[in-house]
């Protein structure tokens, strides 16, 4: 835009100066000499005032300038309401921003949370399996050992036993023909009154001979268990029915070897397995008299004890479990009760051998044996028993 003026001096009007101002653009007064405009532009929106004077043909300037105000409204991007609700939409937009990013970032924890627990979990299981396994591991070596150990030691104690039995045969046979020989000497003394020997020193040999014959008995109780334990049997395979063999056990325990012990019975039907009888009686045998004496132990004459017979048939096998209300198994105990020789009994009341004959003779038919204990409460022993599986295995002395 322009502004046009003229000095209303007409005297000599080609002499007459001027000078303009746009105050608020130019910073001093601009002096056009005789031209009588001014022209702007690109100026910024906002309030201006311009200031003109002139001189008349002697020079003199007028010494109040005219003014004319002029206001130049901004495009709409420059006015303050624009730069407010601009300001406005960039911080919401920024706010917008933040919100989106953090809802991502914990859209993301989650989802980082979620694949950690995934992989927690899927570590747990691996864990857990891989524990499982190395317990059965361990379980197996064991079993092993064990196996190993009962068969190194069957092998021994075969030896041994057939190396004493011959000369223990032959003294116990002696001693029978002795005793004899003393109550026929004690009759003869007594007809006789002899003077050197009496019948109270004969009395007296007879009982040391008595002690001798007891301990020879209990020598040849022991080689019998070693016999037992060492040498499997040889019969051929029969199908047995568990429910009826256990039947049969009970009824050849007398009622005096179980006073004060209540024996109660849960027979499930069972198939009938393979296996050889005389080997499955005995180790059934061994746990039950095992249950017997451990329950008396605790039983109190106004007491009775319990002994519990399940039978049941598990995925793969039969179980048989023998549970009781008895002392239960020490603690420091419970990892050597199926190591031959090993008992918690008096001197002269065990062999030792009982645990370690049943261990070897259910492991000889493939199957296993779980136990549990408790001191003071009682202990439960569970024979596993394949329901159709391979053979027995075969003794040494067969394969040889």
């Amino acid at each position: 835009f322009a502004f046009e003026f003229v000095a209303l001096d007409y005297t000599t009007a080609s002499k007459n100066r001027y000078a303009y101002q746009l105050v608020g653009f130019d910073n001093d007064w601009i002096n056009s000499g005789t031209r009588r405009y001014a022209s702007y532009t690109n100026l910024d929106g906002g309030a201006y005032v311009f200031r003109v004077k002139a001189t008349n043909s002697h020079g003199v300037w007028n010494e109040q300038p005219y003014e004319i105000r002029v206001v130049i409204h901004p495009p709409f991007w420059e006015t303050e309401w624009f730069r407010i609700s601009a300001l406005i939409l960039v911080l919401s937009g920024l706010y917008a921003l933040y919100r989106y990013r953090l809802h991502a970032i914990r859209r993301q924890n989650e989802e980082l949370e979620q694949k950690v627990h995934e992989r927690t979990k899927t570590i747990e299981e691996k864990n857990s399996e891989l524990e499982m396994k190395n317990e059965q591991i361990r379980q197996h070596q064991e079993q092993l050992i064990q196996s190993e150990k009962l068969s190194s030691l069957g092998r021994l104690v075969s030896s041994m036993s057939h190396e004493i039995n011959n000369p223990l045969n032959f003294t116990y046979g002696t001693i029978s023909i002795l005793e004899q020989d003393l109550k026929d000497l004690k009759e003869l003394t007594k007809n006789a009154q002899a003077d050197r020997i009496t019948p109270d020193e004969i009395q007296a040999k007879a009982d040391l001979l008595q002690t001798i014959k007891l301990g020879i008995e209990r020598i040849r109780d022991i080689v019998v268990g070693m016999r037992n334990f060492s040498v499997m049997d040889e019969s051929e395979l029969i199908e047995i029915d568990v429910n009826t063999t256990i039947s049969y056990l009970l009824s050849l325990i007398r009622s005096r070897d179980r006073q004060g012990v209540m024996i109660h019975t849960d027979m499930s039907e069972l198939p009938v397995i393979q296996g050889l009888p005389g080997q499955l009686n005995h180790a059934i045998m061994n746990i039950l008299k095992n249950a017997i004496e451990f329950t008396q132990k605790r039983v109190k004459r106004e007491e009775t004890g319990n002994i519990w017979i399940k039978t049941c048939r598990g995925n793969e096998a039969i179980v048989i479990s023998v549970r009781d209300d008895g002392i239960g198994i020490p603690e420091e105990h419970r990892h050597k009760i199926f190591e031959p020789f090993f008992t918690t009994k008096g001197v002269g009341e065990g062999t030792g051998l009982g645990l370690a004959i049943s261990y070897g003779v259910i492991q000889h038919h493939h199957g296993w044996i779980e136990y549990s204990s408790e001191s003071g409460k009682g202990s439960e022993f569970k024979l596993y028993l394949p329901v159709q599986t391979q053979p027995p295995a075969m003794s040494e002395k067969k394969q040889g």
